[in-house]
């Protein structure tokens, strides 16, 4: 969540509705216990975190993971709602309710990076600041039709198994959408590196944290925007895509989701 909070930025494409998909996919539900200890580790090497420092994000990890599990349990709701109706449709109202706290969720997992961001040396400062740059021009390389004609349709397969022709074909033709969701927010991301240079430039330290907490107040306010107010044409593709199901797919989906919710009630039962 820390380090996957910077990088949100890193899996933008489907980020919040296919979230816990690719999640059951890629983890399992037996790696809840060691969640935290994963995520502090990735989070202190990108933060460039000493071992003090990192002992104590540790500690607020734990904090944050017990801190979010009254979101995660509504979301878990949502999909338990969803996945027992018979019309495969993100609907608005569970839709805009689950946006709603994984916003919550997204941004107190921001305000703990905020809170280490500040407490960096100028060099610690620095080899972020270089490591972060350098995945922002990584990442804007990636920003082309041609590669998201490719890379949508896989992940649409990742999550239903094997695609038709017209419904794979149906998917490039909405590439654009998806990579005009994940151009809107590498923007918003980049405005905030920019922010935190501006900040690095500052020689009084209580200056430059001033600078910081703003930079990510502002990334926070981005994210409630773009979330609630400009997903809307993704999940419309979506829907349009799940109308198309076949019944394999709709099995395929199913396994996915209770999966994903076995997931989701590991990691609330789980004490961190």
């Amino acid at each position: 969540m820390l380090s996957t909070t910077l990088k949100f930025p890193y899996n933008k494409l489907m980020k919040f509705l296919l979230l816990f998909f690719l999640f059951a996919c890629s983890i399992g539900r037996f790696f809840i216990g060691s969640l935290d200890t994963y995520v502090t580790s990735k989070t202190a090497d990108r933060l460039q975190l000493y071992t003090k420092q990192e002992t104590a994000l540790g500690l607020d990890i734990e904090k944050l993971f017990n801190q979010v599990k009254p979101q995660i349990k509504i979301i878990e709701q949502n999909l338990k709602t969803l996945r027992a109706k018979s019309s495969l449709q993100l609907e608005k109202e569970l839709v805009d309710s689950s946006i709603s706290e994984f916003v919550i969720a997204y941004n107190l997992g921001v305000e703990l990076v905020n809170k280490y961001n500040q407490q960096m040396t100028e060099k610690q400062y620095g080899l972020f600041m270089k490591d972060y740059k350098k995945k922002l021009e990584k990442k804007q390389k990636k920003h082309n039709l041609k590669r998201y004609k490719k890379i949508v349709p896989k992940k649409f397969e990742d999550i239903f198994g094997e695609l038709r022709k017209d419904q794979t074909e149906f998917l490039k033709n909405n590439a654009q959408v998806f990579l005009n969701w994940s151009k809107r927010r590498f923007l918003q991301e980049d405005v905030h590196y920019k922010s935190l240079v501006v900040a690095q430039s500052k020689a009084d330290l209580k200056e430059r944290n001033e600078l910081v907490d703003k930079a990510y107040k502002t990334l926070q306010n981005s994210v409630d925007e773009d979330f609630k107010n400009h997903l809307n044409a993704v999940i419309k593709v979506i829907n349009q895509f799940l109308q198309t199901l076949n019944d394999s797919q709709r099995s395929e989906l199913n396994e996915k989701v209770d999966l994903a919710l076995g997931i989701m009630e590991a990691f609330i039962n789980h004490r961190y």
